[in-house]
């Protein structure tokens, strides 16, 4: 199903022309995967623990609840329980509304939407959209509308959605840094600087530096937000040296995506200023260094398309689109590897990972820890 979408996606993006129609159709599509879908994405099982778990009374969430997560969230779900929508429902309410905005950013600021859809499809959707409920919400929203108060100019309305969506998820208050960030004007030799010195940073031994600080009371307090690995380690995996060259691309053309839409300068400028939040946050581990610089980084599915959209000779056309199916497959692939590991899926082809869905729910297992707790709960 899944490469199924991909080879649509290649074919809409490619060697369409009516692209908003096509761009309509594959977020269709996209949306029918992650409505119907059943233990896809890590936190499936996770979430829907923890909507049994939400009180019936938003009120009595507001004031009982004990889960950890925002209480936005969490009166959010408390609500739609009140209401009698089933978790499936719940999921698929918000995996829409993820998908709209996503959709309503490319149809506004991509020259090919439906390439940048596509680009969503293969680099962030098993994350962002089959699995990470609070943030996919914050990441579409507060991106879409961090772009349209840049370009209208009003801070105050940003300011005001990003505390709003804090209470979804808490690393929403970024978005207001990304706004008056996204004000500094830096040529290309700034960006390259502070490129060069990010991933120098992320190569640094903190904890081994911080060891000969003289002051224990200093070391005490930096200590916890340091992890005790070897960050240089992190510049030899996939997901750092996938962002430097996906980073170096965007640094190529920094010129030729300027001169042709004047607001291509504001969404570059995001996209590196996450980027480099990325590396010079890596001290603080993977996890919170990728969740900071993620609403920039989905900039990614705008600037590649716009970067497709420069050449104008059908031969360069066609090798670079040749050279982003390439990388679009390589990263789908990984995705969907990751999922089904993370998710817990148990099949006997290890070569195709299937879709379940709640049509064939029965025919699969998986081996995650809330997969258990919740047929614990329902052989009750």
């Amino acid at each position: 199903m899944f490469y199924f979408i991909f080879i649509v996606g290649v074919f809409f993006s490619f060697f369409t022309k009516n692209k908003k129609r096509t761009l309509l159709v594959f977020t269709l599509l996209l949306a029918f995967i992650s409505f119907f879908r059943y233990g896809m994405g890590a936190d499936y099982f996770a979430y829907n623990f923890l909507y049994d778990q939400l009180k019936i009374s938003y009120v009595d969430e507001f004031k009982y609840g004990v889960a950890p997560q925002e209480i936005g969230f969490r009166m959010m779900g408390s609500i739609f329980k009140s209401m009698g929508v089933p978790y499936q429902l719940y999921i698929s309410i918000i995996a829409a509304i993820n998908l709209f905005f996503i959709y309503k950013l490319s149809f506004r600021y991509s020259k090919n939407p439906v390439l940048s859809m596509f680009l969503y499809f293969c680099m962030f959707y098993f994350v962002w959209t089959l699995s990470g409920l609070r943030q996919s919400l914050t990441i579409a929203i507060g991106l879409y509308y961090l772009l349209k108060y840049i370009e209208e100019e009003k801070p105050v309305k940003i300011i005001v959605i990003s505390i709003l969506l804090s209470f979804i998820h808490a690393s929403s208050i970024f978005i207001i840094a990304l706004y008056f960030l996204s004000k500094l004007k830096l040529n290309l030799k700034n960006y390259l600087l502070l490129s060069v010195m990010a991933i120098i940073f992320a190569t640094l031994p903190l904890s081994f530096i911080v060891s000969y600080i003289p002051s224990p009371y200093i070391v005490a307090k930096i200590s916890p937000y340091i992890q005790s690995t070897d960050m240089s380690l992190n510049l030899i995996d996939f997901k750092s040296i996938a962002r430097i060259v996906l980073l170096s691309v965007v640094l190529i053309y920094y010129h030729r995506l300027l001169d042709e839409d004047s607001f291509n300068y504001k969404i570059v400028n995001l996209y590196i200023f996450s980027m480099l939040f990325y590396f010079f946050f890596q001290f603080t581990g993977e996890l919170t260094a990728a969740r900071l610089s993620i609403y920039g980084r989905i900039l990614e599915i705008i600037i590649f398309a716009n970067i497709y959209s420069l050449y104008k000779v059908k031969v360069n056309k066609y090798l670079l689109a040749y050279a982003i199916t390439i990388v679009s497959f390589l990263y789908l692939s990984k995705e969907v590897n990751t999922m089904e590991n993370q998710a817990g899926i148990v099949t006997e082809n290890r070569m195709l990972t299937p879709y379940i869905n709640i049509f064939n729910e029965k025919d699969y297992s998986f081996t995650t820890r809330y997969y258990y707790l919740l047929e614990q709960v329902s052989n009750r």
